[in-house]
């Protein structure tokens, strides 16, 4: 089992980092990122929820029940059921406009058969419910991620290792990304300078190598205060007013 301050101090520890470079937020933004990947790429019971509401007759919208849309991922089913009569009827998911082709006058009732997603927050059925069924929705819906003020996870205590190796390859990433950036600066600085001691036209070689840069910067994440702080050089070495 570990904990959220737990992970906190191991990642750390492991990169042979502290909080002024890690900071709480760098390191609570990459677990954020691992939880959702987890989630994304694992299909565990744990995620699985049954979710319930009933239809009002005549109208064919429903509001999604029981879920945070934060933590939501997709409905995996839906079934209906008269509550003086409860046989289960499952609903097939259609695309809106083969709902509206279908069923294209929705005061007309019937016994829905399809269902849709209209919004984020929001169910479609047709036809129009001819009577206050129920609806059961089984959800995939992500559990509460790590934080300080919730220590704990399904995934943290029984599968501690997945989260600590997923995030020290974030980390690791991160710091290599930060070394690669000064020294590249450092030596492109250092190249201006020899270059306008021998002959003041450096502005290819500073532009090529910059350009080159960019490219490999633009597929990072995470990065935006060295990229500007790579364009204010850029303009710097190239004597322009930033």
């Amino acid at each position: 089992m570990t904990t959220h301050s737990e992970l906190q101090t191991q990642i750390r520890d492991y990169t042979e980092t502290d909080s002024a470079v890690l900071t709480d937020i760098i390191v609570n933004d990459f677990i954020e990122h691992a939880e959702k990947r987890i989630f994304r790429d694992v299909d565990l019971d744990v995620y699985r929820s049954y979710q319930y509401a009933t239809l009002t007759q005549g109208v064919p919208f429903v509001s999604l029940p029981g879920a945070n849309l934060g933590q939501l991922a997709f409905i995996r089913s839906a079934q209906i059921y008269d509550p003086a009569n409860p046989v289960r009827y499952y609903l097939y998911q259609k695309d809106i406009t083969f709902m509206n082709e279908y069923w294209p006058n929705r005061d007309t009732t019937a016994q829905s058969k399809y269902y849709a997603m209209w919004d984020q927050d929001t169910i479609y059925l047709a036809p129009t419910p001819n009577t206050a069924y129920n609806i059961e929705l089984a959800l995939n819906k992500q559990e509460d991620g790590l934080s300080s003020s919730n220590t704990e996870t399904w995934v943290s205590t029984n599968a501690p290792k997945v989260y600590f190796m997923l995030l020290y390859q974030k980390h690791l990433s991160f710091l290599k990304v930060q070394t690669i950036c000064f020294s590249i600066m450092s030596k492109v600085i250092n190249k201006h300078y020899r270059a306008c001691n021998l002959n003041n036209k450096v502005e290819e070689d500073v532009t090529n190598t910059m350009m080159v840069f960019f490219v490999f910067l633009s597929t990072q994440n995470n990065h935006k205060e060295i990229k500007w702080q790579l364009i204010r050089l850029y303009a710097t070495l190239l004597k322009v007013n930033f």
